[in-house]
């Protein structure tokens, strides 16, 4: 018997015990924002943060709920915090800082110099000059996951990229609605659940809410969804 192991949509593996026999990840959730962390199952829909933005700074506020997509600029000042080294922060006023700044910690800077300012992924650490990072991120804006290029763990919150993971996280949580939709009617999610098969399908049309369109027409009008969605997919590849 071969275990399943496939990425799902979500970021976990699946556990299932069978290749395409997927169940709902029952895995903790691994979304986080500024002021806590989810505790439900990564298959149950997060419960949006309804505290205040803290992205603030001297220059301009938020004044949206956390879970709102944010109404201010970014913020071009350089940070004026000092870091646990004693140096100055390297990165831009009210963006996270770094533990430490290059010359004292490099091993955890990439892509940057002293005259550019840095961006800092605050759930492992690493550090990038501006101009890659958001590059990167741009690049990757229609992936499912934002992760850190150097060791990929996966982004869920910045101020600075915002939107684009907001809206990815609204994106998984109508996927998270859709899949507890199918397992109403079939207790295996593939290939729904399936990240690349998803990925795959938003790259073809160009759109991940025309994606779950489909879905939501396919749950609401088939009797065997798995698998119809999966001779569905079939032809459009």
């Amino acid at each position: 018997m071969i275990k399943c192991g496939k990425l799902l949509f979500c970021g976990h593996n699946c556990d299932g015990k069978t290749c395409m026999q997927c169940t709902p990840c029952d895995k903790l959730c691994s979304f986080s924002c500024a002021h806590d962390i989810c505790k439900l199952d990564c298959r149950d829909i997060c419960v949006p943060c309804t505290k205040a933005c803290t992205w603030k700074c001297p220059h301009f506020q938020c004044s949206k709920l956390c879970s709102e997509e944010c109404d201010r600029p970014l913020c071009p000042k350089t940070c004026e915090h000092k870091l646990t080294c004693g140096h100055k922060c390297p990165g831009f006023c009210s963006e996270p800082c770094p533990v430490s700044c290059k010359d004292c910690d490099a091993a955890n800077y990439m892509n940057c110099n002293e005259e550019i300012k840095t961006v800092t992924i605050e759930e492992c650490g690493h550090s990038f000059g501006y101009i890659y990072i958001d590059r990167h991120m741009e690049e990757t804006a229609n992936d499912l996951f934002s992760k850190c290029p150097v060791c990929g763990q996966m982004l869920n919150w910045h101020p600075r990229y915002d939107k684009i993971l907001k809206k990815k996280k609204s994106l998984t949580e109508e996927l998270k609605e859709n899949i507890q939709k199918l397992t109403k009617q079939s207790r295996f999610t593939f290939p729904l659940c399936d990240s690349k098969i998803v990925q795959q399908f938003s790259n073809y049309i160009g759109s991940y809410n025309t994606y779950v369109q489909i879905i939501r027409y396919i749950v609401r009008d088939t009797k065997n969804v798995q698998m119809n969605l999966f001779k569905h997919l079939l032809k459009t590849f």
